[in-house]
């Protein structure tokens, strides 16, 4: 026994880091406080914040579609996502950006409903399929539907939604179980993953399955996951974090605080002196390819998502969209900024061998660069990883025109060319 012990002295301890006094308890209601406010601003609208629309309307997603239905967002002002991730002030600038949903939860396509006989409709991608930082008619859909006469629908989805062969086919059923030709967009800075089509078998599911019945244990297992995406798309739009960011951001300027966000974006200027700003990824993605393992799994989910799509007698073309680095790295870093073989091109190669229609737009436009530079008239925004209303109108000629076996020589750029 301890000898302090038994003469009842009272031992030793660690003195608590926050003893219960006046500053702990204030700091405790400033917590619970704090916790109260960020619960209660979630409960109500969030359009006063004035985050990118696609985050509030993605807060109450439905279990196939993304967004919460027959809304409309204005986003004023509209700020370059890139230059906000590096804490920069910005000097890019467009007009507001209207965000609006459809009856069925997806991104408004003007002119066209639920009713509507359906020739196209878009897939994959994420923000470039349903048009972030786009106003509504300046969508790929809209552009196709407006300016081609190719009647298509939105069906982007959120990054964070998986299942997506599930959300088609019940999408379709919706649509009056229609069978348009999909156009499936791959993003560069993001390659899609087999795991987002179709959920993977868990270690339970056979036993699961023996036990409720396949087709019970499943509406259980989906209903499961459904909840917890909601939960985390509810949970992911922080008002309190949101504020306190930019408060930390504002003071975070390199006057007052070290400014910790600029590692993760590169500046570059274009010829005119006008700044360019990168996302870290976007050079990385471009200055160092993906390897051989990499280009099979695309390969991989393209032959499989080709596979499914024909099961429900439909047909795909994949829209290879390179990342701004690899357009205009050539112009702000000079020729030979991004190595050769372009990947895109290697896919596009792979993906023809198998019968699987194309559209590269690198081939397109990375030729356009520096006449893009030189006219100002960008496919993508300079302080914004998406594409421009310009960069959306380029894109929808090229398919347009593939659609319509339309066959035509290129231009001195090559805009107008059937890759």
């Amino acid at each position: 026994m301890n000898p302090a012990a038994e003469k009842g002295q009272k031992l030793p301890g660690r003195r608590p880091l926050l003893q219960s006094g006046p500053l702990a308890r204030t700091m405790t209601a400033i917590l619970i406080l704090w916790i109260g406010l960020d619960i209660g601003l979630r409960i109500g609208p969030v359009a006063w914040l004035n985050t990118l629309p696609q985050l509030q309307l993605a807060r109450i997603p439905g279990r196939f579609h993304p967004f919460i239905p027959s809304q409309a967002l204005v986003q004023n002002p509209w700020v370059g996502e890139t230059a906000l991730a590096g804490n920069l002030t910005p000097t890019e600038f467009r007009d507001p950006v209207r965000f609006s949903t459809d009856e069925l939860g997806y991104r408004l396509t003007p002119g066209v409903t639920p009713q509507t006989k359906i020739e196209a409709l878009t897939f994959g991608g994420d923000s470039l399929s349903y048009g972030g930082s786009l106003s509504d008619d300046e969508t790929l859909a809209s552009v196709l539907t407006r300016d081609h006469g190719i009647v298509t629908y939105n069906a982007g989805h959120f990054f964070r939604d998986t299942e997506l062969l599930a959300s088609l086919d019940d999408l379709l059923k919706k649509l009056g179980n229609q069978r348009p030709e999909i156009l499936e967009l791959f993003w560069e800075n993001n390659p899609p993953a087999i795991s987002r089509l179709e959920y993977r078998r868990w270690q339970i599911d056979g036993p699961g399955e023996r036990l409720l019945g396949s087709s019970e244990y499943h509406r259980i297992r989906q209903s499961a996951q459904f909840a917890k995406r909601a939960v985390q798309s509810w949970w992911a739009l922080s008002p309190a974090e949101v504020i306190s960011t930019r408060l930390i951001k504002r003071i975070s300027n390199d006057r007052i605080l070290p400014n910790p966000y600029l590692p993760g974006v590169q500046v570059r200027k274009l010829p005119d002196g006008r700044r360019f700003v990168f996302l870290q990824k976007e050079v990385e993605v471009a200055k160092n390819p993906p390897d051989d393992r990499q280009l099979q799994a695309d390969i991989t989910y393209y032959s499989h998502l080709s596979s499914r799509l024909a099961e429900r007698g439909m047909r795909m073309r994949v829209l290879l969209i390179p990342n701004r680095y690899s357009v205009y790295g050539q112009v702000v870093d000079g020729e030979g900024a991004v190595p050769s073989p372009r990947y895109l091109n290697r896919l596009e190669a792979e993906l023809r061998q198998k019968g699987i229609a194309t559209v590269n737009l690198l081939r397109a436009w990375q030729p356009e660069a520096n006449h893009d530079a030189a006219t100002g008239n960008l496919s993508y925004y300079r302080e914004d990883h998406h594409w421009t209303s310009e960069g959306v109108r380029r894109a929808a000629r090229l398919i347009a025109a593939q659609m319509r076996d339309v066959s035509s020589k290129p231009a001195a750029g090559g805009l107008n060319a059937v890759q």
